[in-house]
């Protein structure tokens, strides 16, 4: 068997539907070329425009065209390595606890990033990179040793709040754990191993309403490994590199002769006409 490998470009919405392995509704995949730009999305970040399907039928049927253009012989011909599929996730904060508000005598300006305190280096403006530290100029948010710590600096003083531990999920460990920021909610992925060897990306979602509880109010693993993530307002991006299963199907040819490469070209082009949704989408 040929463990050739080929790639396609996903958004989906954390919490929310998405043409994934289980049979979810259908949002984007590719462009022909592999790279996709999210519409609305950062300018620049990938080639072209993603094309948007209404359900997994038109996502699988455009995959499948797509694939029979590039199959031969020896599968997807030397590609060799997966390609990115992207994905979008909204941080979603549960509704904030009520708060006291400041006497009407009071003016308190709010810390300015870059001015008053020191934010990640970005390659754009206005585009968020992940980092092991994120602040607003009142909070201090780290990983550190699999745990994500709240430190309080709104007083001038630091002040412990919280850990959160974030070493394991489930029966795995976790490692490489990078973070998002967003308003009273970050957004934390780290990696694990599957349990048939390979690795899968683990996207947890946090809670900083209560800076004494802060707490994991959902999760999404996809089988994968995170290239990269960026975040533009309340939106998430995550480039997650996944071999699709149809590659197990694939064969070599018997010989170099021509008949034989003919035989295993027919072979893999049958395998793609009779693959199915959870052969290319991310479980």
């Amino acid at each position: 068997m040929i463990r050739k490998a080929t790639g396609v470009v996903l958004a989906l919405g954390m919490f929310c539907s998405a043409c994934i392995s289980d049979g979810m509704e259908a949002t984007a995949a590719i462009e022909p070329d592999g790279f996709a730009t999210l519409p609305g999305g950062p300018p620049g970040l990938f080639a072209s425009e993603l094309v948007e399907f209404d359900s997994c039928e038109g996502f699988l049927d455009r995959i499948k065209a797509d694939a029979l253009e590039r199959v031969g012989p020896y599968g997807f011909g030397g590609l060799g390595r997966p390609q990115p599929w992207f994905a979008t996730v909204d941080m979603v904060a549960e509704e904030a606890m009520p708060t006291t508000a400041a006497p009407a005598t009071t003016v308190l300006a709010a810390p300015a990033a870059g001015v008053d305190y020191s934010t990640t280096n970005v390659q754009e403006i206005g585009v968020d990179e992940p980092d092991i530290v994120k602040t607003d100029g009142g909070r201090i948010l780290a990983l550190a040793h699999g745990a994500l710590h709240y430190i309080d600096v709104s007083s001038g003083v630091p002040v412990a709040e919280s850990v959160l531990e974030m070493g394991t999920w489930g029966d795995s460990y976790l490692w490489d754990h990078q973070m998002l920021m967003s308003g009273d909610t970050a957004l934390v992925t780290a990696s694990r191993h599957t349990d048939d060897g390979g690795q899968a990306t683990v996207v947890m979602q946090v809670d900083l309403t209560i800076p004494e509880n802060i707490r994991i109010t959902g999760a999404l693993t996809v089988r994968g490994a995170l290239v990269s993530a960026r975040l533009v307002g309340e939106r998430v991006a995550l480039v997650i590199s996944s071999e699709p299963q149809i590659a197990n199907e694939f064969v070599y040819p018997a010989s170099g002769s021509r008949s034989a490469e003919l035989r295993a070209e027919q072979a893999n082009r049958a395998a793609v006409e009779e693959s199915t949704l959870d052969d290319w989408a991310p479980s």
